[in-house]
């Protein structure tokens, strides 16, 4: 049902709108120590441009791994979120660190659903990349979908304000004019 294709690598980008006021670390807007990550749709996966400062070090100058394996769920949770907008939590993440990311890089983390896991969940794959393209660490991740008793049990008004993202991201993917992963079958729109 579900695949990746670099078919889209040039495709536009689209803006993902994200909750406002929120304390996540990694895009939370009301968390100074956070990352701040925004987030856009590029084709068939879910982007997010970032440069990691000296207070992100491990070793000198260099990322601390434990905030690229961050970057790299997040990513993947906010694939889940615009492209089949349900409310997930992580069961399993594999995690693959292949080169260091000095601090002041610039890096693409890009995010994308795999396959179904029964109707239970999906796996999700990320990447985090340098401006070349080059990889610098990729996950895999099991993510679960929430149940309605958990869902239901959701906090309001975080409830209503993702269930608003969720009505802007079935816009914006509707909207589009490239196939995604859900219509991976589809021929891509005209375009005027």
């Amino acid at each position: 049902m579900f695949s990746r294709k670099r078919r889209f690598a040039a495709a536009p980008r689209i803006l993902v709108p994200k909750l406002e006021g929120y304390h996540c670390f990694a895009c939370g807007t009301n968390n100074p120590a956070g990352l701040g990550m925004e987030f856009f749709l590029e084709g068939d996966m879910v982007g997010s441009d970032l440069t990691f400062g000296e207070n992100h070090a491990g070793w000198e100058h260099l990322v601390h791994g434990g905030l690229l394996t961050t970057v790299l769920d997040e990513i993947m949770g906010w694939a889940v979120i615009v492209f089949l907008r349900r409310l997930i939590v992580t069961k399993s993440m594999d995690v693959r660190f292949i080169r260091p990311v000095p601090v002041g890089s610039p890096v693409k983390a890009l995010g994308w659903i795999e396959s179904d896991l029964s109707g239970q969940g999906c796996r999700v794959r990320s990447v985090l990349e340098d401006t070349s393209g080059r990889p610098h660490a990729s996950a895999t991740a099991d993510m679960i979908y929430l149940s309605k008793k958990r869902a239901a049990a959701v906090p309001e008004p975080f409830k209503s304000d993702t269930l608003a993202i969720f009505a802007r991201m079935e816009e914006l993917v509707a909207n589009r004019t490239e196939p995604c992963v859900l219509d991976a079958d589809a021929e891509p729109a005209a375009k005027n």
